[in-house]
């Protein structure tokens, strides 16, 4: 073993035996600490590292620029289409040089991209400007940065796959995602979309089957003006065009002719691999008034997505199931969004606006558009449209609109819709940068000779090989490490290193220049190897005690450099570091005050040997030194009573007490001072060194006591004592000791309401706060922040101290929040204090209503109108306490059609609305049974909806025949008579509606018989008598229109032998009896029902007369009665068998009367014309009663009832009838052997009675 090593060893012996307790509790040998060397001054700052974050990502491209989108709506943007305008300087974006990149933290990803609306620098191929569009995602209230590179040379064509394609087939355009295919067409519908196929639930939107087989009204019908004439779907497209096509989107446009109208319709797709964005522009040449326009319609196949869901602007979403019923609900013009959906089928779309509608050169006479959703349980599709009701257009006037329709797999809900729509209209700001050139990353490596890191070196980097031009210039790290980023030079860098430490004489540095370095071409990792290295010594005294005063000096054994000198050791540590010149011979000298030239021995830290002098290093050294004497100095140390960890609640007061003790008695010793510093963990200084107090009634115990109102709540702090001894000569520096100190944050309880259920009002009649409490100090909090943020809405910010701790979301924006269901998340933060956040919902109800209909057209709670008439309504709106309702939104709508509209304010609450049925966009509404509703709407207030069965009648008509003198006499009329040898007779009838006006076009028959219109509601035919004698036939006529109620009437044609001549007719009627063809009398046999009528008693008896004296037979002629009582017993008889009103006077029993002329009232008769029926009835015989009930439109029940009655009167009767048959078979039996001698007799009275005639007919009458 060397002599040096044994000196060491006999020395810790020697210290072990005669200070035991010394080295029983000193502690272990510090870590080397290094002094960092300053940092040169170059008289430039370095380039902050932030402008060259993240990395380039591909060094082929020369520019890139930032573009930064940031969300202001508190709303995520999830998978979002952007555009972005871009424009570039001359000769620095080459055609499809384009590529978009984010960079996620540690790597590049490719975002797809379309290029579209680009302009070029003129004769080039460099882009001036362009539309770029791709897709972000972006969580909210955040910013996101994606990166355009693009490059000044050629560098081909980024492919992708494509989200959308197309084709085109001669006459159809198929445009084509994963989810969907549309398909407009180049020869009709105005070259919009007629259909479309949806490939997740794998069937077309809309039918051809439904309504109409053709499908001529398309997936997208309108926009329309009027649903007929000024649709865009009448005619072909004027213009059509594929302008983009893919990779991302597609735009076609088509230009349609709004019907008839002098306008067009500019409509323009952008089909994406969600659905499509739709433009469209209405533009009239000319003017137009008066009907409806709508847009926005998208038709489906009936009751295909029962669910709808929609969200206003400050509100929640609400869903509405359909049922078994029809419904149409109207969302109004501030609708959010709103979709149709399936969980069940898949099929899913909505729709939301992307602008708000433009109008100009238009008034829209409702003020105001609004959405309607229809829902059809029937075969009727399923649609919704945006409805603008009647708008007036002057020449050159327009509407603009920009909507989505977005399609997904409603399995899903409506969330994926949701976030979609709310995302594509949120408020997103979007900004470019400057565009940055190409720059190329740096990393420089000091080290030794050894390859040791030399931390804290300064690399500068030059323009110029003299190293004068400085460009920018950093200090390496604890890894001998800086790095750089450049921008591209041609000509380029010069590195340097260089070491210049305080210690070292002046004009003495370690410095290298390395020549140059050119980006993209030399490594971008460089090493610059300085001659130095580090020597680290820590200084003892022969018993192994800190010589805290020592000084050292290297001592080079040539002439450069020059020596370093005198360095002071740590005061507590007895340490230093200094760098030496590598390679270079030197000694290592220590001295201290007493001893100029200490005797020292030097060993080798890491193995323990000894070193012999002098040195020469390449590398570094940890070396010990130890004095060949003892310098007999006491050890100390400082105890800080409680242990190293302390934890006090912020603003509490905690004590340290620290003792400076002789170590070894573990008695204090009197100290100079005890300072303390307080430092944050990384190192940072919190409060400087500060003297404690020292306690004077015992010795080396100093104390502090430290308000934490200086520190920050919520940190852990590192609390660091140091201390001198009173008498240094005796006692040594005590090592700093480190104590712990975390201070919490205060506990706050937030006091809130969690439910508030209120009424809107305006200004708003509640508040929204939270109180928070200092839990601990049972006080309020005054500093706090209290965020509050309003979820699925826009409203966020901070809200205000209203004092003593109550926080309040400001009146103002309380007052903006329309009635729905809303939850608050609040968010109070305050330095030194520990909060929770809290959620609170919110309700605000609308406001009570009460909606009153009136309508002269309501009876008994049902709305009766006939066809083609003018329908008046009027609702009256009030809150609950009676107050009128202004400025409400009033619609009304048919259920199951598409008849709807608006409702005029009319003032103090009353809305009115007069529908002409005869003049409405769609066309008359056609008779039957509706539901109508009207529905009130303001925001804020509860919508009222009323729903009122609806009566749409036929219009009333009256057939008549016309009266029509032929001749002096004889009439056309209800009762015509004519003779026998007459071919044919004409009948004239006036057909006429309840208000008096002809109704002309309708279908009249008779008899199976040519009919004529002759003029406006009066009809002529002829009807065919040759051959018929001796008859009276009920004619019936029939008359029949489409919207008309059908109606009848009966005319008697009685056909007589003798002859009438057919004088005096009209030459109009004379030429139709020229113009037409004999109708033989087979004819009749058509008719349901030929009676012969019974041939009057007068014209019998003179039948009967005629044919004795013809025969040569004797007659006897009796007095009649007066001629007026026998043309009454005629007319009476004959014109009671078409029940028609006759004027002569007839006889029914009273007690007839009263039971059966009620029941023929009902049906439509006036009390004369049942008294004629009644009384044919009793004249005719039971089995023909039947027959003429049947042929004057009685309805089988009352038939049924009348003939009942009628058995029972005749059964009274009986033994009556039985008394007359006897009395009058003797009579007949009487008269026959006289027959061929005499001729009868006429009967005397007329009136009631009868004769016989040769039919032997009896009517039942009195006999003379």
């Amino acid at each position: 073993m060397p002599v040096r090593s044994k000196r060491l060893l006999s020395a810790l012996l020697a210290a072990a035996i005669i200070l035991p307790l010394i080295l029983a509790v000193a502690p272990a040998l510090p870590q080397p600490t290094i002094p960092l060397p300053p940092p040169m001054n170059s008289g430039e700052q370095p380039a902050d590292p932030k402008q060259f974050y993240p990395p380039w990502w591909n060094h082929s491209f020369r520019y890139r620029l930032q573009v930064n989108f940031t969300d202001t709506s508190n709303v995520d943007h999830v998978d979002q289409p952007v555009d972005v305008y871009l424009t570039f300087s001359s000769g620095t974006c080459y055609n499809n040089s384009i590529r978009v990149r984010y960079y996620d933290g540690s790597d590049w990803l490719t975002v797809p991209c379309q290029v579209w609306n680009e302009t070029y620098w003129d004769g080039t191929s460099y882009y001036k400007s362009l539309t770029l569009t791709f897709y972000i995602n972006l969580t909210a209230s955040s910013t996101k940065t994606y990166y355009v590179y693009y490059n000044d040379t050629d560098s081909g064509v980024e492919t992708y796959t494509n989200e959308v394609w197309w084709s085109f087939n001669g006459t159809h355009y198929t445009f084509e995602s994963s989810i969907y295919r549309a398909n407009c067409s180049t020869t009709a519908r105005g070259g919009k979309i007629e259909a479309c196929y949806n490939k997740i639930s794998g069937t077309y939107w809309t039918s051809r089957t439904i309504n109409d087989p053709l499908g001529n009204w398309g997936f997208h019908w309108n926009p329309d003006y009027d649903y007929s004439t000024g649709t865009t779907s009448r005619y072909a497209p004027l213009a059509h065009q594929v302008v983009e096509s893919g990779p991302l989107f597609i735009t076609y446009t088509t230009r349609a002719k709004l019907g008839d109208y002098d306008a067009y319709c500019n409509i323009t797709y952008r089909f994406f691999k969600w659905g499509w964005i739709c433009e469209t522009n209405s533009t009239f040449n000319s003017p137009a008034s008066g009907r409806d326009y709508r847009n926005n319609e998208w038709v489906f196949n009936p009751g295909i997505m029962p669910n709808l869901t929609y969200k206003y602007q400050y509100g929640t979403p609400t869903t509405i199931t359909f049922g078994s019923s029809n419904q149409q609900v109207n969302l109004y013009s501030n609708i959010l969004w709103f979709c149709l959906w399936d969980q069940s089928d898949r099929e899913a779309a909505g729709t939301f606006d992307l602008v708000s509608p433009q109008v100009s050169g238009a008034n829209v006479r409702q003020g105001y558009w609004y959405y309607r959703v229809f829902w059809r349980v029937t075969s009727y599709y399923e649609f919704w449209d945006r409805y603008w009701g009647v708008v007036d257009f002057s020449a050159g006037g327009w509407i603009y609109e920009k909507f989505a329709v977005y399609i997904w797999n409603g399995s899903q809900g409506y969330a994926p819709f949701q976030a979609f729509a709310e995302g594509m209209k949120a408020n997103l700001t979007v900004s470019a940068g400057t565009p940055e050139d190409v720059f190329y990353k740096l990393e420089v490596t000091v080290t030794d000779p050894s390859g040791a890191p030399i931390p804290n070196a300064n690399v500068s980097v030059f323009n110029d090989g003299d190293y004068t031009q400085l460009n920018v210039s950093k200090l390496t790290d604890e890894n001998g490490k800086c790095t750089f980023h450049l921008y591209y030079s041609g000509g380029g860098y010069y590195l340097q290193a260089n070491l210049s430490l305080p210690y070292l004489p002046p004009g003495d540095q370690y410095v290298n220049q390395t020549g140059k370095w050119t980006p993209g071409v030399n490594s971008s990792s460089v090493t610059i190897v300085l001659n130095a290295t580090r020597l680290y010594i820590e200084v003892y005294d022969k018993l192994g005690s800190r010589v805290q005063n020592a000084n050292v000096t290297i001592n080079y054994t040539s002439g450069s450099p020059q020596n370093i000198v005198n360095q002071s050791v740590d005061l507590y540590y007895a340490n230093i570091c200094l760098y030496v010149k590598a390679g270079a011979s030197f000694y290592v000298n220590v001295s201290t005050q007493a001893y100029p030239n200490e005797q020292i021995i030097l060993y080798n830290m890491s193995d323990g040997s000894v070193l012999s002098q002098p040195l020469a290093l390449n590398g570094p050294a940890d070396i010990r030194v130890e004095l060949d004497r003892s310098i007999f100095v006491r050890q100390t140390q400082l105890r800080c009573e409680g242990g190293s960890f302390f934890t006090v609640y912020w603003s509490d007061e905690v004590n340290f007490s620290v003792w400076m003790e002789w170590v070894g008695p573990n008695i204090g010793i009197n100290a100079s001072w005890i300072n303390y510093t307080i430092l944050y963990p990384n190192g940072t200084l919190v409060v400087p060194q500060t003297t404690m107090t020292e306690n004077t009634s015992v010795i080396g115990q100093w104390y502090v006591t430290l308000n934490t109102t200086i520190l920050i709540g919520g940190h852990t702090y590192i609390v660091r004592f140091y201390g001198k001894p009173l008498d240094t000569d005796i006692y040594s520096y005590p090592v700093p000791i480190t104590v712990y100190l975390q201070v919490n944050e205060l506990p706050v309880t937030v006091e809130y309401q969690p439910f508030i259920n209120v009424t809107w009002s305006s200004p708003p009649s509640f508040n929204v706060s939270v109180y928070l409490n200092d839990t601990r100090r049972n006080m309020p909090v005054a500093n706090a922040v209290a965020s509050y943020s309003i979820l699925g809405t826009s409203y966020s910010g901070t809200m205000d101290y209203a004092g003593n701790g109550y926080y309040m979301i400001p009146a103002n924006v309380i007052g903006n929040l329309s009635s729905g269901v809303y939850t608050i998340e609040v968010t109070p933060t305050a330095q030194n204090y520990s909060i929770t956040s809290v959620k609170i919902t919110l309700v605000i109800n609308p406001i009570p209503t009460v909606a009153n209909f009136s309508s002269e057209f309501l009876q008994d709670g049902r709305l009766s109108v006939i066809y083609n008439r003018t329908l008046t309504f009027s609702v009256e709106l009030k809150d609950a306490n009676g107050n009128p309702i202004t400025d409400a939104i009033v619609t009304w709508s048919i259920i199951g059609t598409e008849y709807s509209g608006a409702m005029i304010e009319e003032g103090g609450g009353v809305y009115v609305a007069t529908l002409n049925l005869s003049e409405l966009p769609l066309g008359p509404i056609e008779p039957g049974s509706y539901v109508f509703s009207v529905t009130a709407f303001k925001q804020n207030y509860q919508e009222q909806r009323i729903m009122l069965p609806l009566s749409i009648s036929e219009i009333p008509v009256t057939l008549t025949p016309v009266m029509l003198p032929l001749s002096s006499k004889f009439i056309i009329g209800p009762y015509v008579m004519v003779e026998s040898n007459v071919p044919f007779v004409p009948l004239v009838f006036m057909l006429k509606d309840d208000s008096g006006r002809p109704v002309t076009g309708a279908n009249v028959t008779i008899l199976g018989l040519p009919v004529w219109e002759v003029s406006p509601g009066v009809y002529f035919t002829l009807v065919p008598v040759s051959g018929l004698s001796d008859v009276a036939l009920p004619v019936s006529v029939k008359a029949e229109k489409a919207y008309y109620q059908s109606t009848s009437t009966v005319v008697l044609l009685n056909v007589k032998e003798w002859t009438i001549p057919l004088v005096n007719l009209p030459y109009r009627v004379f030429l139709a009896l020229l113009a037409s063809v004999l109708v033989p009398s087979s004819a009749f046999a058509s008719y349901v029902y030929l009676q012969r009528a019974r041939i009057p008693p007068i014209i019998r008896r003179i039948d009967y007369l005629i044919d004795r004296i013809s025969k040569g037979l004797p007659v006897e002629v009796g007095k009649p009665t007066s001629r007026e009582s026998v043309m009454t017993a005629v007319l009476g008889a004959e014109l009671s068998l078409i029940g028609v009103e006759p004027r002569p006077a007839v006889y029914v029993p009273p007690e007839v009367a009263d039971k059966l002329v009620p029941l023929l009232v009902e049906i439509g008769k006036s009390e004369s014309e049942a008294q004629v029926i009644l009384a044919e009835l009793r004249a005719t015989s039971p089995a023909e009663r039947e027959k003429l009930l049947e042929t004057l439109g009685v309805p089988p029940d009352i038939s049924a009832a009348i003939l009942q009655e009628l058995e029972k009167e005749e059964e009274q009767k009986q033994p009556e009838k039985r008394t007359r048959k006897r009395r009058k078979t003797r009579e007949v039996a009487e008269e026959e052997p006289k027959e061929e001698e005499q001729a009868g007799k006429p009967e005397e009275g007329g009136g009631e009675g009868e004769v016989e005639g040769k039919s032997g007919e009896s009517t039942g009458g009195e006999q003379n």
